[in-house]
């Protein structure tokens, strides 16, 4: 959806955008990186303060006893951080699609002839 929202407002520009569509557009980028923001850090909050009590409950037993004591405060961390960049970004971009799908979805259901017919043009 990203793409086809990208070369509509391309297409837009060069036949000159008019007022409503450039704020329709701006609106739906902001929208957008407010949403990937927003789950970007909630999930990667809430996936560090669980990989914490996780590592607590299963694995400080584990390390104690059969590796190297000292060993465990080096890993924790690094997996903590890995893991929840990546859930970070995986919510985050879930939560771009989405906002990006309601972009579309506000274009269909509006009475914007000109943005219909560029996307059907594409």
């Amino acid at each position: 959806m990203r793409d086809l929202l990208a070369e509509l407002e391309h297409v837009l520009q060069s036949e000159g955008m008019t007022r409503e569509e450039a704020l329709f557009f701006k609106e739906c980028k902001d929208r957008a990186i407010k949403d990937f923001t927003v789950g970007a850090c909630a999930s990667s909050a809430i996936a560090w303060i669980s990989m914490l009590y996780i590592w607590l409950i299963f694995f400080s037993s584990f390390l104690n006893m059969y590796v190297m004591p000292h060993l465990e405060a080096c890993l924790v961390p690094w997996h903590r951080f890995s893991l929840s960049a990546r859930y970070g970004m995986l919510a985050g971009m879930w939560r771009f699609n989405h906002s990006l799908d309601a972009c579309m979805d506000k274009i269909l259901g509006r009475d914007w002839d000109r943005m219909k017919l560029g996307l059907a043009g594409m």
